[in-house]
């Protein structure tokens, strides 16, 4: 049976690699060498192009310079970077497709993650875990990163400032992701233009903790108010 595309050229490859390790010296001088030249090449090595799993060997053995590099460059602005073995068997693949080698792995990391080391170090993010949905969607999983962030942030100084846990719902989060997107301001600054001012109707309450939902976001003061009105009676 003709073998076609790509599955042709890989054993058309495997074969020229065969013939290879049979290389005899008398063969290079048939080939064109000048005798003396090959006569004062004291070892004959062939060099077999790196596969996939040649490339993923590099990248688990726990010397690795390409992994150990990129550690501590995103260490240096304090964030720990760690791998799944489904990511580096990714990379692996992607490194093997540059067709340039091990030099390969050094282009698809930086490819990979040039974005998060760019703005990462901005934020409080103190790990980033590299796995198949950051290599698949990097600028979904770095804008979750910043979204997430911000939030905290926010959460942190609400509770220093005011005694009170703001907590945020699944609906609030993904509206002020879109606000934060449309107008290109920080959810951190969002956040406090929208509910600085919460804990004079929260403290009203005797609250230590409130959590925001989606209405909220839409229309603060109208849902606050209404808040107050409904639950104060209650009391």
């Amino acid at each position: 049976m003709q073998s076609i595309g790509f599955d042709k050229a890989r054993k058309s490859f495997s074969a020229t690699q065969d013939i290879l390790k049979n290389l005899k010296t008398e063969d290079l001088i048939k080939f064109g060498f000048e005798s003396e030249f090959v006569g004062r090449l004291p070892v004959h090595v062939i060099l077999k192009d790196l596969d996939i799993d040649g490339l993923y060997k590099i990248l688990k053995n726990k010397y690795s310079t390409v992994i150990l590099g990129k550690k501590m460059d995103f260490k240096s602005y304090g964030i720990d970077l760690e791998f799944t073995d489904e990511a580096l068997m990714e990379l692996a693949k992607r490194a093997y497709n540059e067709k340039t080698g091990a030099r390969g792995l050094l282009t698809v990391f930086e490819r990979a993650l040039i974005k998060f080391e760019k703005k990462l170090p901005s934020t409080g993010v103190k790990k980033l875990l590299v796995d198949m949905n950051l290599l698949n969607n990097p600028q979904e999983v770095l804008e979750k990163l910043i979204l997430e962030d911000g939030i905290k942030k926010f959460q942190k100084e609400f509770l220093i400032d005011h005694g009170i846990y703001l907590n945020f719902d699944e609906g609030a989060i993904s509206k002020l992701a879109e606000i934060s997107k449309s107008t290109q301001q920080k959810v951190k600054d969002i956040c406090n233009e929208l509910f600085g001012d919460y804990f004079h109707g929260i403290r009203l309450m005797k609250l230590e903790n409130f959590t925001i939902p989606a209405e909220a976001v839409d229309n603060p003061k109208g849902f606050m108010d209404n808040f107050i009105k409904c639950n104060y009676i209650k009391q």
